[in-house]
């Protein structure tokens, strides 16, 4: 087993396949005990998907959580069940939304609007997933604030959509769909942007399978958490780390999160505040 890559990887998430699918075929093809993901993607949808390697899974806390940005495809005059392609068909109108009025609905939903969550999510009501309820007929209602930064009309079906983890871009489409009195159904739906990583720089699944390894491939703990106020130690610090030994309060200028750097490598990450909680990557 390869238990000594630690690292992200970028990954173009193709239509199919769930995230956890993704992380399966890398741990068997490259052999490495444990593999996390950043950001679920729906089946159905496509794009960046961040894939942690083993000590890499206990980082993706850190990661920085920039806005998300995504690009949607509509089907106009469509709604179905799961308001995705993926759904049973609801309702179905012979008709297509002025764009006038698209344009005019949009500067309403930027902010934190109040949206319907989608009934196949895996928002949990009552212990269970929705999307569990949903599969057995129970189709609840269930509203929340939802972080929405900027809409952009693309085309006449299509969107870029720049928005905070927990904001469901189905829900966005659905609700432009009943503000302009018109069935609005997600698509295709790609994931641009991400925790500070881009699609540009993602590698197909099918290619990343094709190599022999993925040292190259990488980008490595320290290099991921750039933003994060680094801390350099020399090896005597990053020894007693090793041994589970806590720096003292004086290593740190002030407080909130710093990384520990030892020779170009990231070693710990610590959390300073009324206590020091650290976590250790050496």
């Amino acid at each position: 087993m390869n238990k000594d890559i630690h690292g992200f990887l970028s990954v173009d998430k193709p239509k199919g396949m769930t995230s956890f699918d993704v992380c399966n075929v890398i741990k068997k093809k490259f052999k490495i005990p444990k593999v996390g993901h950043s950001g679920t993607l729906d089946p159905q949808a496509t794009g960046l998907l961040i894939i942690a390697l083993n000590k890499a899974t206990r980082a993706i806390r850190f990661l920085p959580s920039t806005q998300k940005i995504y690009s949607v495809t509509i089907e106009w005059g469509l709604e179905t069940d799961s308001w995705d392609l993926e759904g049973k068909v609801v309702r179905r109108e012979n008709k297509v939304p002025d764009p006038a009025a698209v344009a005019k609905a949009i500067p309403d939903l930027i902010g934190e609007p109040i949206l319907p969550v989608p009934y196949f999510s895996a928002k949990k009501l009552n212990g269970q997933r929705m999307y569990k309820l949903a599969r057995e007929g129970d189709y609840r209602k269930i509203e929340k604030a939802m972080r929405v930064d900027k809409i952009e009309i693309t085309g006449d079906d299509s969107l870029r959509i720049t928005c905070a983890s927990g904001t469901y871009v189905r829900s966005i489409v659905y609700q432009i769909g009943e503000m302009v009195g018109c069935p609005a159904t997600t698509a295709e739906l790609t994931r641009l942007q991400n925790n500070g990583f881009d699609l540009k720089d993602a590698l197909t699944l099918d290619h990343l399978l094709q190599c022999e390894t993925i040292y190259d491939k990488m980008v490595d703990l320290n290099d991921a958490l750039k933003e994060i106020k680094p801390v350099y130690i020399d090896r005597k610090t990053y020894d007693a780390l090793s041994l589970g030994n806590m720096p003292p309060r004086a290593a740190f200028n002030g407080s909130g999160l710093f990384r520990l750097v030892y020779n170009g490598k990231l070693a710990a990450v610590t959390e300073v505040g009324a206590k020091i909680k650290i976590t250790n990557f050496t």
